[in-house]
């Protein structure tokens, strides 16, 4: 979550050039603090020093591999001098789905039995997985790369870094499981930081 954040600011710096504005850093640094008070684990998880040498490092990096791909989206946006409108986000949005199908074609290959036989059992839900299907990698996409046409790479993974935070009152919702109070202050501060980003 933070080195998303924190790589995307400084890779476009480097990069591109671009830096935010004193509020939106204001905003972001804000909705960081909401999401860490509001998704930080209600007891301490013993995990053990080898798993933590593991997990913490490929954390980090996945963060830094996302914040490289969000900047490089960006400064294609930029150099290729694209259209503002919402057409130009169509053509990464298509090829981004295009590698997910093909990527997820060859994984399925390999155990192909049993993975055949698990979309099976599925099939009663094939409404709910088409449903997730254009909500999440399809419209989602989009969108997130319509931001990176029009925003700094550092304030749309802060953006992104919300995302957890719609799952509080969803479990709620359906699964019965009240937030703790933390969790909602959590959530009030990082909104505060969205409203923060919007003023600017």
């Amino acid at each position: 979550m933070v080195s998303s954040v924190l790589g995307a600011l400084f890779l476009e710096k480097l990069l591109i050039g671009g830096w935010p504005s004193l509020g939106q850093l204001l905003g972001m640094v804000t909705i960081l603090l909401g999401a860490v008070l509001a998704l930080a684990p209600k007891e301490r998880f013993n995990l053990g020093k080898e798993a933590m040498k593991v997990g913490v490092p490929v954390a980090i990096l996945a963060g830094l591999l996302q914040a490289t791909g969000a900047v490089t989206a960006r400064g294609a946006y930029l150099f290729a001098d694209l259209p503002s409108g919402l057409e130009a986000s169509l053509t990464p949005t298509f090829y981004r789905v295009l590698g997910s199908v093909v990527g997820l074609a060859l994984i399925g290959c390999f155990p192909l039995g049993s993975w055949l036989k698990r979309l099976k059992r599925t099939q009663g839900l094939g409404f709910l997985i088409v449903f997730s299907t254009l909500m999440g990698p399809c419209f989602g996409v989009f969108c997130y790369q319509a931001a990176l046409h029009r925003m700094n790479s550092g304030v749309v993974q802060s953006v992104i870094c919300t995302l957890p935070l719609l799952m509080v009152p969803v479990t709620w919702a359906l699964d019965g499981d009240r937030p703790s109070g933390r969790s909602v202050i959590g959530v009030i501060v990082a909104i505060g930081g969205m409203a923060l980003l919007l003023l600017e």
